[in-house]
């Protein structure tokens, strides 16, 4: 299975559509590709840090979806205790 690491902010439409395009295909060897993306594998009202842990456990591939939407804002942190949290 694949694990799709994205930003909601910049990336939601990018990885919507590669789950899309990737969820249920079937590789050379005949395997079923199973892809964990958050919006369709997060079950309402269990603990999302322990949805996200076992969806990348189980993964064989994890997959960072990159943009500057994405890079920009970890430019502005500087390692201090003002910094905002970040999931990323």
């Amino acid at each position: 299975s694949a694990f799709i690491s994205y930003r909601v902010a910049s990336e939601k439409f990018h990885a919507a559509l590669l789950y899309e395009v990737l969820n249920n295909t079937i590789t050379p060897a005949g395997h079923r590709v199973i892809v964990y993306l958050d919006v369709k594998r997060l079950v309402k009202g269990q603990d999302w840090e322990q949805g996200f842990c076992l969806g990348l456990l189980n993964s064989l591939v994890a997959m960072p979806l990159l943009s500057r939407g994405m890079l920009e804002p970890l430019a502005e942190l500087t390692g201090g205790a003002d910094d905002r949290e970040d999931n990323v």
